[in-house]
């Protein structure tokens, strides 16, 4: 596993941030760092660029954290609801997954940013993170439910009862 030493861009998730310098397998930074813009190859050549470029790239990561601090603020507590059918038992016929979250919300929430450790299978509340940016997450309550009728029930007994407010 040959790997490469980049000069991260900005925060990247666990790996670490802004001017970092790290080493990551090379198919990481070939299929994912360098094309988004994440990362620069740590050469001389690239260091030097940083180096002239690094306040102009700090500007813009904080002009990108603001913008996605107002959009979590409006994402914050929101809750949606999807309609699937369900057995008796209240176990989903599929299930919900990032892009069903994402859909619902809209926004310009993409699948990529809903934080959904597994799809969800069962019918009722769960509250699903939504990362925005690297720094930045909003939590939201998804309402799954077999008709809208019970959606709206369950919606009024959870913030009601369940959850704390």
């Amino acid at each position: 596993m040959k790997q490469v030493q980049v000069i991260l861009l900005q925060k990247v998730g666990k790996l670490g941030g802004m001017g970092d310098v790290v080493h990551v397998r090379s198919g990481y930074a070939r299929n994912h760092l360098l094309p988004k813009r994440l990362a620069l190859r740590a050469t001389e050549k690239e260091r030097a660029y940083f180096e002239l470029q690094k306040e102009h790239l700090a500007a813009e990561y904080k002009e990108h954290q603001d913008a996605a601090r107002t959009a979590a603020a409006s994402l914050e507590g929101r809750w949606i609801s999807i309609v699937r059918q369900a057995s008796e038992k209240g176990s989903l016929y599929g299930s919900v997954t990032c892009r069903d979250i994402a859909e619902a919300l809209g926004n310009g929430v993409t699948r990529n940013q809903v934080l959904l450790a597994q799809p969800i299978k069962d019918i009722g509340v769960s509250q699903v993170a939504i990362s925005l940016h690297a720094e930045v997450q909003a939590n939201i309550f998804v309402n799954i439910a077999p008709s809208t009728e019970e959606a709206s029930a369950q919606q009024e007994y959870y913030q009601k009862e369940s959850i704390p407010q």
